[in-house]
Protein backbone atom coordinates (compact mmCIF):
# COMPACT_ATOMS: atom_id res chain seq x y z
CA UNK A 1 0.00 0.00 0.00
CA UNK A 2 0.70 3.39 -0.69
CA UNK A 3 2.75 5.24 2.97
CA UNK A 4 0.98 8.27 1.92
CA UNK A 5 -2.85 7.05 2.50
CA UNK A 6 -1.48 4.69 5.65
CA UNK A 7 -0.26 8.15 7.01
CA UNK A 8 -3.11 9.89 6.05
CA UNK A 9 -5.09 6.52 8.10
CA UNK A 10 -3.14 7.58 11.21
CA UNK A 11 -3.92 11.08 11.64
CA UNK A 12 -7.70 10.47 10.83
CA UNK A 13 -7.39 8.22 13.65
CA UNK A 14 -5.37 10.34 15.77
CA UNK A 15 -7.88 12.91 15.06
CA UNK A 16 -10.82 10.72 16.54
CA UNK A 17 -9.19 9.73 19.78
CA UNK A 18 -10.94 11.50 22.92
CA UNK A 19 -7.80 12.66 24.46
CA UNK A 20 -6.80 15.40 21.98
CA UNK A 21 -6.96 18.87 23.09
CA UNK A 22 -9.80 20.22 20.80
CA UNK A 23 -9.46 23.71 22.23
CA UNK A 24 -6.02 24.98 23.50
CA UNK A 25 -6.94 28.08 25.93
CA UNK A 26 -9.22 25.17 27.84
CA UNK A 27 -5.77 23.89 28.61
CA UNK A 28 -4.57 27.38 30.22
CA UNK A 29 -5.50 28.66 33.83
CA UNK A 30 -7.97 31.11 34.30
CA UNK A 31 -5.48 33.57 34.73
CA UNK A 32 -3.36 32.72 31.68
CA UNK A 33 -6.44 33.08 29.48
CA UNK A 34 -7.86 36.42 31.08
CA UNK A 35 -4.10 38.16 30.44
CA UNK A 36 -3.98 36.58 26.72
CA UNK A 37 -7.68 38.17 26.27
CA UNK A 38 -6.61 41.18 27.14
CA UNK A 39 -3.82 41.48 25.53
CA UNK A 40 -5.16 40.35 22.44
CA UNK A 41 -7.84 43.46 22.52
CA UNK A 42 -5.49 45.74 23.37
CA UNK A 43 -2.74 44.51 20.47
CA UNK A 44 -5.65 44.39 18.19
CA UNK A 45 -7.45 48.19 19.02
CA UNK A 46 -3.55 49.30 19.04
CA UNK A 47 -3.31 47.90 15.44
CA UNK A 48 -6.65 49.62 14.44
CA UNK A 49 -5.15 52.92 15.85
CA UNK A 50 -1.92 53.76 14.09
CA UNK A 51 -3.34 52.17 11.05
CA UNK A 52 -5.46 54.41 9.98
CA UNK A 53 -4.94 55.51 6.71
CA UNK A 54 -2.46 52.94 6.57
CA UNK A 55 -1.46 50.39 4.10
CA UNK A 56 -2.10 47.37 6.38
CA UNK A 57 -4.41 44.51 5.00
CA UNK A 58 -5.62 41.61 6.79
CA UNK A 59 -5.16 37.79 5.75
CA UNK A 60 -6.75 35.87 7.82
CA UNK A 61 -10.73 34.92 7.17
CA UNK A 62 -13.31 37.32 7.32
CA UNK A 63 -14.61 35.04 9.85
CA UNK A 64 -12.02 35.48 11.81
CA UNK A 65 -11.64 38.98 11.66
CA UNK A 66 -15.17 39.45 12.76
CA UNK A 67 -14.65 37.51 15.89
CA UNK A 68 -11.94 39.68 17.04
CA UNK A 69 -13.94 43.01 16.04
CA UNK A 70 -16.74 41.13 18.20
CA UNK A 71 -13.93 40.47 21.19
CA UNK A 72 -12.61 44.23 20.93
CA UNK A 73 -16.64 45.80 20.93
CA UNK A 74 -17.48 43.83 23.74
CA UNK A 75 -14.52 45.00 25.69
CA UNK A 76 -16.17 48.52 25.25
CA UNK A 77 -12.71 49.84 24.02
CA UNK A 78 -13.83 51.63 21.45
CA UNK A 79 -16.38 54.57 22.06
CA UNK A 80 -17.51 57.62 20.26
CA UNK A 81 -16.78 61.66 20.82
CA UNK A 82 -18.71 61.28 23.71
CA UNK A 83 -17.19 58.18 25.69
CA UNK A 84 -20.30 55.99 24.81
CA UNK A 85 -19.34 52.36 23.36
CA UNK A 86 -19.60 52.36 19.93
CA UNK A 87 -21.95 50.53 18.05
CA UNK A 88 -21.02 46.94 16.80
CA UNK A 89 -21.61 48.13 13.34
CA UNK A 90 -19.47 51.10 13.52
CA UNK A 91 -16.57 48.95 14.76
CA UNK A 92 -16.69 46.99 11.53
CA UNK A 93 -17.17 49.68 8.88
CA UNK A 94 -13.99 50.86 10.61
CA UNK A 95 -11.91 47.15 11.14
CA UNK A 96 -12.99 46.42 7.40
CA UNK A 97 -12.14 50.18 6.00
CA UNK A 98 -8.66 50.25 8.25
CA UNK A 99 -7.82 46.78 7.45
CA UNK A 100 -9.24 46.61 3.39
CA UNK A 101 -11.62 44.36 3.91
CA UNK A 102 -14.66 44.48 2.83
CA UNK A 103 -17.60 44.40 5.10
CA UNK A 104 -20.06 41.75 5.78
CA UNK A 105 -23.77 42.29 4.98
CA UNK A 106 -24.51 40.72 8.25
CA UNK A 107 -21.46 40.38 10.78
CA UNK A 108 -23.43 38.91 13.20
CA UNK A 109 -23.91 35.72 10.80
CA UNK A 110 -20.26 35.71 11.09
CA UNK A 111 -19.95 36.10 14.82
CA UNK A 112 -22.49 33.27 15.56
CA UNK A 113 -20.72 30.92 12.92
CA UNK A 114 -17.15 31.86 14.66
CA UNK A 115 -18.58 30.63 18.01
CA UNK A 116 -20.20 27.25 16.62
CA UNK A 117 -16.70 25.87 15.04
CA UNK A 118 -15.49 23.19 16.55
CA UNK A 119 -13.12 20.39 15.39
CA UNK A 120 -9.36 19.71 14.47
CA UNK A 121 -9.65 21.52 10.93
CA UNK A 122 -10.54 25.31 12.61
CA UNK A 123 -10.39 26.11 16.20
CA UNK A 124 -11.73 29.36 17.77
CA UNK A 125 -9.89 32.22 16.95
CA UNK A 126 -8.83 33.04 20.77
CA UNK A 127 -7.35 29.70 20.87
CA UNK A 128 -5.47 29.64 18.14
CA UNK A 129 -4.24 33.07 19.36
CA UNK A 130 -3.23 31.66 22.78
CA UNK A 131 -1.37 29.11 20.87
CA UNK A 132 0.91 31.13 18.85
CA UNK A 133 1.06 33.58 22.18
CA UNK A 134 2.18 30.48 24.92
CA UNK A 135 3.39 27.93 22.88
CA UNK A 136 4.98 29.34 19.55
CA UNK A 137 6.32 32.45 21.83
CA UNK A 138 4.91 35.52 19.37
CA UNK A 139 4.67 38.70 20.97
CA UNK A 140 1.97 39.82 19.05
CA UNK A 141 0.25 36.96 17.37
CA UNK A 142 -1.84 39.23 15.64
CA UNK A 143 0.71 40.21 13.51
CA UNK A 144 0.67 36.57 11.64
CA UNK A 145 -2.68 37.80 10.17
CA UNK A 146 -1.50 41.25 8.78
CA UNK A 147 0.55 42.10 5.76
CA UNK A 148 1.58 45.80 4.66
CA UNK A 149 2.19 47.73 1.65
Amino acid sequence: MNSNFLMRDDHASMRNTPNRDDNYADTLSRDDRRRAHHMMVEQFYEIIRRSEGGSIYWTGTKTDLMELTHEMYMAGTVRDSQGRPCPFKAVVDKVCSTLHVCPPQNPYTLVCRARLRKGVRQQPFFSRYCWLLFRSHHRNPLHTMLRRF
